[in-house]
């Protein structure tokens, strides 16, 4: 998928800004979503290497067909819930993870488990493809966004808002749960794959207009300073109990029989002022 969004080293034009951004990650959605499209019917059709096996059964080969069929249709979905999702919800998700008992497992209903089953491993396999390419994508965007160090769940364009619009298309145009659970995860490795090309394209983008990356949290941190080792002096001798006299006149009697290398601590020859 050649996406050329006009990469050029070119210092002197502006730099994009984040709507600038998530509107040209937008124009090639419709592009995208249709190779998703496209290999999900190579999958159901094809009779070499790419033919998946568990496409071959009638439900799920039939809504794929359905989904080619309709396939204007499925994109127009899908567009419209990914730009809802980036203009809307594109912030920080808000929704708090909690941990479940069992029993509380059993107040969901059947359907709202397989929504949220889907859409868990829709996301495992779109995040195993763009591991590589999303950081980078995330720092620029933190950027942009006015934050200095990276920010990956401010990302109005990142990974699980792609996978809500993909389960969202899907349930509009396969009434099947059966044949959607089959396909729902193969798309998302599908989307995955196209995705992290976009998301290495756009990185690519930024980057040649200037778009300097933040950094990882924690790592522009300062430390404090540490205080300067105060230099060492030699503490200044005393007088020994034999001399009698002031410590002036003991200093200076040791200072000048030091510097020939004789201690005058017990010499008595040396007299002091007050005698």
């Amino acid at each position: 998928m050649k996406l050329r969004l006009g990469v050029a080293d070119d210092p002197t034009q502006l730099q994009p800004s984040l709507s600038d951004c998530m509107a040209a990650m937008l124009k090639q959605s419709e592009t995208l979503f249709g190779q998703v499209l496209q290999g999900l019917e190579d999958g159901a059709l094809a009779t070499g290497g790419k033919r998946v096996v568990a496409f071959q059964l009638p439900n799920v080969r039939n809504a794929i067909i359905g989904l080619h069929e309709e396939a204007d249709a499925v994109k127009a979905h899908f567009v419209t819930e990914l730009t809802r999702l980036v203009y809307e919800g594109g912030g920080k998700d808000q929704t708090t993870t909690e941990v479940l008992r069992y029993e509380d497992l059993q107040l969901f209903g059947d359907d709202k488990l397989d929504q949220s089953i889907e859409l868990a491993r829709a996301q495992q396999e779109v995040a195993m493809a763009v591991d590589d390419a999303l950081p980078a994508l995330d720092a620029l965007i933190s950027t942009m966004l006015g934050w200095r160090t990276i920010q990956p769940g401010l990302n109005p364009v990142r990974p699980d808002v792609f996978v809500k619009a993909l389960q969202f298309a899907l349930q509009q145009h396969v009434t099947d749960a059966e044949a959607r659970e089959a396909i729902i995860t193969p798309a998302a490795g599908l989307l995955g794959v196209n995705l992290r090309r976009l998301y290495r394209e756009m990185t690519d983008w930024l980057r040649s207009t200037g778009v300097e990356p933040a950094v990882p949290l924690g790592a522009g941190s300062a430390r404090a300073p540490v205080p300067a080792a105060s230099p060492s002096r030699t503490p200044r001798p005393r007088p020994c109990s034999r001399w009698t006299g002031c410590a002036s006149c003991w200093w200076a009697t040791w200072t000048s029989r030091a510097r020939r290398s004789s201690c005058t601590r017990c010499r008595p020859p040396w007299r002091c002022c007050r005698t």
